[in-house]
């Protein structure tokens, strides 16, 4: 009776993991195939490049600190 106790158990601790594992992965990913966001203080519906932009994608080295 207690073995069969620990497997149920066993069994309901990974259900459970696997469901947390499921939603957090749900919550904190953005689809991959979503291309635009919708922004509710103005209703516009902007690109994802647009809403999130890559800060110091291309740097600009000025030319007093080249090393030249």
């Amino acid at each position: 009776m207690l073995a069969f106790q620990q497997q149920q158990n066993q069994q309901m601790l990974a259900l459970q993991q696997q469901l947390f594992e499921t939603v957090l992965g749900r919550l904190f990913t953005q689809p991959r195939n979503k291309k635009s966001v919708y922004d509710t203080d103005n209703g516009a519906t902007m690109d994802i490049s647009e809403a999130y932009p890559v800060e110091v994608s291309n740097p600009c080295i000025p030319d007093g600190k080249r090393n030249t």
